[in-house]
């Protein structure tokens, strides 16, 4: 998932907030919701920075998952965060634990410390919410790599613009505009977000949510590398792994190209040729 998707998972989340929570409960009512938001080690920030600022509220973590935040977390994140869970109506917990079960205890081991809570709306926020099933049979088929430059396209781009002008041709040839893998799969609207499951006290609600990047996220990324290889470790969906490696492939050539050419002529530019995510990726 790209930026963009992340900041729409945060829109749909506020949409819901408004909706469902503000406006549509007494706020004597709201303020003994307890909203648990589950997340990994680390990643889900967005989310539920966003509802506590909904809320007006503090953020509970765990002292080691507060140790965590504190090593890369911004300044105006660490201001949210508490250990105390009475102090806080967000909650941050392990994705995993995000069930209708575990938000039982949960709930109940929070009102046993004391704190204010009648019942829990969790989210759980993971790309695979709205997968169903076969849904790596339904992903769509990654194309081929483009072709790199020809050499005398390459030259013509060097001698006109230099270092930037071949960066320009080589980032051209490192995307696929136009194609994301996303099948134009829409985002559902605030009304389209449901629970999974509910109980007396506790409701889970899956939110399209995914730390992943995007494609030309992920081109640029490689291309800024220097590396000799890089290996794969998540499958490709239907079995495309010959196609994923080509890419890898394709990129790490026009990066050599590029390193090959500066080396033909010094002094070395400072200009990289990192292709930009575009925002079609």
């Amino acid at each position: 998932s790209s930026g963009g998707d992340k900041q729409a998972s945060a829109s749909l989340i506020t949409r819901w907030f408004r909706r469902r929570v503000l406006a549509a409960e007494p706020r004597q009512t709201a303020r003994r919701t307890l909203f648990v938001v589950g997340s990994y080690t680390l990643g889900k920030e967005r989310l539920f920075v966003e509802i506590a600022l909904r809320l007006g509220s503090r953020i509970y973590v765990t002292s080691d998952k507060l140790r965590m935040l504190r090593a890369v977390g911004s300044p105006s994140l660490l201001a949210l965060l508490t250990t105390d869970m009475g102090s806080a109506q967000v909650h941050v917990a392990p994705l995993g634990h995000i069930t209708l079960q575990r938000m039982a205890e949960y709930l109940a081991a929070a009102q046993a410390t004391g704190a204010p809570f009648s019942r829990i709306v969790a989210f759980k926020p993971t790309g695979w919410s709205h997968a169903g099933p076969g849904f790596a049979a339904r992903a769509l088929p990654l194309p081929a790599p483009p072709q790199p430059p020809a050499a005398a396209d390459a030259d013509r781009a060097w001698a006109e613009g230099g270092a930037a002008g071949l960066a320009a041709a080589l980032a051209g040839a490192a995307r696929m505009d136009g194609w994301d893998g996303s099948g134009g799969d829409r985002w559902p609207g605030a009304a389209g977000l449901r629970p999974h499951g509910a109980a007396a006290k506790v409701v889970v609600f899956p939110v399209p949510y995914s730390e992943h990047s995007s494609f030309g996220e992920l081109a640029a990324f490689v291309c800024s590398l220097k590396a000799r290889h890089v290996v794969p470790t998540v499958p490709a969906a239907g079995g495309q792994d010959h196609l994923a490696a080509r890419w890898l492939q394709h990129w790490q050539d026009l990066n050599a190209e590029f390193e090959r050419r500066a080396a033909d002529c010094p002094p070395a530019p400072a200009v990289g040729w990192h292709p930009k995510p575009s925002t079609q990726s």
